[in-house]
């Protein structure tokens, strides 16, 4: 029973890391923004204003 219990903390412990971490990543991504293209031809200039 004990092997049991020590298992789904392993579990749960691995689920709640794995939501930091996802919250984090959206975090940065937020803020970060968009990466920035590179390019200055009128074609660039274009997609840079979407």
């Amino acid at each position: 029973m004990i092997e049991i219990q020590a298992l789904l903390k392993r579990v749960v412990d691995k689920r709640q890391l794995t939501q930091k971490y996802r919250a984090l990543q959206h975090q940065v991504h937020r803020l970060e923004g968009a990466p920035r293209l590179v390019g200055k031809t009128p074609a660039m200039q274009k997609v840079n204003l979407l």
